[in-house]
């Protein structure tokens, strides 16, 4: 057997509608690469394979330049930061696809136990959340991370910005545009983002009444950009609309910024579609009003 040619996201998309066929990839990964037996979690932009200590990450070859920024910072983050990161074991080609054999970091999925944990343990995790994104946003970057061009960026952004309004309520598409143009898009403080900080990416391990944040993975869309770009990212996949957690993760980085901005730097995400976002996070149907909801804090 050899891995399968992807040669595109479709290809790839299909490859994981067939959880058969994943577990196969892996199960064949994991016996090349001398690793024990495996689960095989699908889901992602990458192939899953986790034993009881370890986890084995296939990407795509059509992905291998992501692939390496992954590699990139884990190596350079392994013990940087006061959350754990995975520790590289072994990385390479396998035919063709780039894998990467790590660590698996101790504790549960963030998703799986948020909505049982109380306000104070979530604020705890809130606390511990920001306190590490500004540290990682202080840390020299490697040149591998992507630097962006933000100025280019936010311009070709606007100018193109009806390409991410598709399937959205028309009187949202006609008022976006007036949102952004009166949104302060500068760059503002720039930084050394993850851009995906969400439940599915942290791991927490609680002990009677205290709750430890104990890791943060998947690196891969790392790149440096301006740091409420990663905020905007905590308000949608963390926060959710709880202005107390928003608010909590801001002031432990030492950060104040406007709904209106936080708003505009969702919109300017790479993977960034409005209808996306509206799916996954419901909400009034009031473009203005929804924006309140999820990008306000306490304070603002």
């Amino acid at each position: 057997m050899q891995l399968p040619s992807v040669a595109n996201d479709a290809q790839f998309d299909a490859l994981m509608a067939d959880p058969d066929q994943v577990a196969r990839c892996l199960e064949y990964a994991a016996t090349s690469l001398g690793v024990g037996p495996v689960s095989t979690p699908v889901r992602g932009s990458a192939l899953i394979g986790l034993s009881e200590s370890a986890v084995i990450q296939l990407m795509a070859p059509f992905d291998n330049e992501l692939a390496l920024v992954e590699q990139v910072c884990l190596r350079t983050l392994h013990g940087a930061l006061p959350v754990a990161t995975p520790r590289i074991l072994d990385s390479g080609r396998l035919d063709g696809w780039s894998y990467v054999h790590m660590t698996r970091l101790p504790g549960v999925e963030l998703k799986e136990c948020w909505p049982a944990l109380d306000s104070r343990h979530k604020l705890s995790i809130a606390t511990q959340l920001g306190e590490c994104l500004q540290l990682l946003h202080q840390l020299p970057t490697p040149a591998e991370i992507p630097r962006c061009d933000w100025s280019s960026w936010a311009t070709n952004r606007v100018a193109n910005i009806q390409d991410y309004l598709r399937d959205v309520l028309p009187a949202w598409a006609d008022v976006v545009p007036q949102v952004l143009a009166s949104a302060d898009l500068s760059a503002g403080q720039q930084g050394w983002l993850h851009t995906e900080v969400m439940l599915e990416h942290l791991l927490v391990q609680v002990d009677g009444d205290k709750v430890h944040l104990s890791g943060l993975f998947d690196f891969e869309p790392s790149w440096v950009a301006p740091v409420h770009y990663e905020y905007a990212s905590i308000a949608m996949f963390v926060s959710a609309g709880d202005r107390s957690i928003l608010s909590e993760v801001l002031r432990a980085a030492n950060q104040t910024v406007s709904p209106e901005r936080l708003f505009a730097m969702a919109m300017m995400h790479r993977y960034g579609k409005l209808a996306w976002y509206k799916q996954r996070l419901g909400g009034p149907d009031d473009l203005q009003t929804w924006i309140q909801t999820f990008f306000s804090t306490d304070t603002l």
